[in-house]
């Protein structure tokens, strides 16, 4: 009896030490990024780095980042030249899996990053980041719902991606600094 009882009491002590140690090691994927940046990416269909008239004066800062200097101001009417820039995103969309597509199954969370234009998003996905194309889901990335209660949807959006699009601006003097008010431009958009 008391070895009985001694054998029960190790299974529970081996089995608690057990789930100790390969529990974490069978833990889930790492989590997705609260904070993202995307150098280079122009988050539009039509998006273009290239000559910009700015449309209303324009504060330009030594860094693509909150609190950073004010370095000079754009004049309304001015011709710069948009080098580049980076999309950060602060908090990440999240898309619920409704229907099998693809890899995905019902209930999986896919969270969405940058928006790369015609329906491609950067994604995280089982601790993983990629792109994927969402142009038959119900978000547009310009905050347009084109299929939420369409039989062809394989998903819904949970919560909308926000982010902050920076670009590095070259002035009229040949300067350069960045700005995150790009409805201040004109000639952004290679469609339009």
């Amino acid at each position: 009896m008391k070895i009985r009882a001694y054998l029960n009491k190790a299974g529970v002590v081996l089995s608690i030490i057990l789930a100790v140690l390969v529990l974490p090691c069978a833990a889930s994927e790492p989590p997705p990024p609260s904070f993202l940046i995307e150098k280079g990416l122009c988050p539009f269909e039509g998006c273009a780095y290239r000559e910009w008239v700015t449309l209303k004066e324009t504060p330009i800062y030594s860094a693509p980042e909150k609190g950073a200097k004010v370095i000079a101001h754009l004049s309304a009417g001015g011709h710069v030249k948009a080098l580049t820039g980076e999309v950060h995103t602060t908090r990440p969309g999240k898309f619920r899996v409704r229907k099998p597509h693809d890899k995905y199954r019902p209930g999986d969370l896919i969270w969405l990053y940058g928006y790369h234009g015609e329906g491609v998003y950067t994604v995280w996905f089982a601790g993983k980041q990629y792109e994927v194309e969402f142009s038959s889901v119900n978000y547009d990335g310009q905050g347009g719902y084109r299929c939420a209660d369409k039989d062809w949807c394989w998903g819904v959006l949970e919560q909308e991606p926000k982010s902050i699009w920076w670009i590095k601006i070259q002035g009229p003097d040949g300067r350069t600094g960045w700005t995150n008010q790009p409805q201040n431009f004109d000639g952004k958009d290679l469609l339009g």
